[in-house]
């Protein structure tokens, strides 16, 4: 088990391809299917693409989570026949009534809520969610924005990652209505 975005290069690539010629027929499995990053070219990196199909070149069969994650592994070139899905196998769970959950949260019971839910990092975009909310906010009075997860991999990262998100909403007229929780949901507290 290995994060990919920690050793995106030939390393993994090649171990797949010696696995093959020892007789294993590897299985290499993306939790994370990355587009085109320009900045990998400026670190003297491989390409997102080039990394992809070394791999998908050599191994029996790549397997990624999603629709989303195969349609960016087929516009990069890799052969629908080395792609296989397995969804991630979260249970749906089934939401509280809205007014207990509202009363769990401390969300009014009047307001209109926006809400991200799970780890925190860049790469999911919260901040774009809470710069576009700040700037709509003004034009909403009913509405919050309630940000709940944990800083991905807790990584030091990752919290100045939301250090910076605090810093921004706390220079906005409209920081009272945007609360930001990133601490661990306890999976009876997810329905709310």
């Amino acid at each position: 088990d290995v994060c990919s975005s920690d050793l995106e290069d030939e390393r993994l690539p090649a171990l797949v391809e010696r696995l093959g010629r020892a007789g294993v027929r590897p299985l290499v499995t993306l939790h994370t299917v990355y587009g085109a990053r320009l900045w990998r070219r400026f670190m003297r990196r491989p390409t997102t693409r080039s990394f992809h199909r070394a791999l998908a070149d050599h191994a029996q069969l790549v397997v990624h989570h999603s629709a989303g994650m195969e349609s960016e592994l087929l516009r990069q070139g890799i052969s629908p026949r080395k792609i296989t899905v397995i969804p991630h196998g979260t249970t749906v769970a089934e939401a509280a009534p809205a007014s207990s959950a509202r009363a769990a949260l401390g969300v009014p019971d009047d307001a209109f809520l926006f809400t991200f839910f799970g780890f925190i990092h860049r790469l999911k975009n919260v901040h774009t969610a809470v710069e576009g909310f700040l700037r709509a906010a003004e034009d909403m009075p009913r509405a919050r924005l309630l940000v709940v997860g944990m800083p991905w991999g807790d990584r030091w990262y990752n919290h100045l990652y939301v250090g910076a998100i605090r810093a921004r909403v706390a220079l906005s007229a409209e920081r009272a209505r945007v609360e930001i929780r990133d601490e661990y949901v306890a999976p009876e507290r997810v329905a709310d």
